[in-house]
């Protein structure tokens, strides 16, 4: 598993000297460089072999940072070791940089993680993601952010308009949102919760429908389905249900 660090912070790495073999590399030098996701950072720095019990290096905080919006970000360095034969090995270390908030309005969700989970916990049923890791959970509200981002909408109670129509969720700002009446408000991130739910498997019904499944059986019981072909929704019936009214079926919509 890739490791991730917080953003905007000098970050040590202590870089294990070993070979293709897993044997001690009998370094005199070491440099490393360091790349984003399509760029060159830093080319060429010393790594301290011999100040500490163990060699390390630092990233400074500036090379750390976040684009704007983004809320992560990947880093690759790469160790050019010289041992004492003068021969070069290379050692890579992989990690990403997150922001310290790990949902934000607007950019991957309708709410912030506090809200949200302050939400979930008067929705006893949402059961999958109450018993979630918390990046379980994160990933599965982010998912679901984008699942009813493919969702046209229509709001009718947005501040000093008589009607708000946009081509899906995706394209509200912070404003926006700040805008709804609480009531849409909570009725949108019920939604978040309801369809992170679905994502992380919290309707294994719905999901055997989705894949064309006219019937289950599990020992003597079995569950038939109806044999017409599901509607190609983008998100699950039960989060679509919880946006009745928002959500304009005048402009057809399909997943993917």
């Amino acid at each position: 598993m890739i490791a991730s660090y917080r953003a905007d912070t000098d970050l040590t790495l202590l870089p294990e000297l070993l070979d293709a073999d897993s044997n001690p590399i009998p370094a005199v030098s070491a440099t490393y460089s360091l790349y984003g996701e399509s760029e060159l950072l830093v080319a060429a720095q010393p790594v301290d072999l011999y100040s500490f019990e163990v060699p390390q290096l630092v990233v400074a905080a500036i090379f750390n940072e976040l684009p704007p919006g983004e809320l992560k970000s990947y880093r690759r360095v790469d160790v050019d070791v010289i041992d004492e034969a003068g021969k070069s090995h290379l050692i890579e270390i992989v990690y990403f940089v997150v922001s310290g908030e790990s949902l934000q309005m607007a950019v991957n969700s309708f709410a912030s993680l506090p809200t949200i989970l302050v939400t979930a916990s008067e929705m006893i049923h949402m059961k999958v993601f109450h018993f979630a890791k918390k990046e379980d959970q994160v990933s599965a509200l982010v998912q679901a952010w984008n699942n009813l981002g493919q969702l046209p909408v229509r709001f009718e109670d947005l501040q000093g308009t008589d009607s708000y129509e946009k081509g899906s969720t995706r394209e509200l700002i912070d404003l926006d949102i700040k805008s709804l009446s609480p009531k849409t408000f909570a009725r949108l991130v019920r939604a978040q919760i309801i369809e992170a739910d679905d994502v992380l498997g919290g309707n294994p019904i719905e999901a055997r429908r989705r894949l064309g499944l006219i019937s289950d059986s599990a020992g003597e019981s079995a569950h038939f389905f109806r044999t017409s072909k599901p509607l190609n929704l983008p998100c699950s019936r039960a989060a679509i249900d919880e946006l009745r009214g928002i959500v304009n079926w005048s402009i057809s919509i399909g997943r993917g």
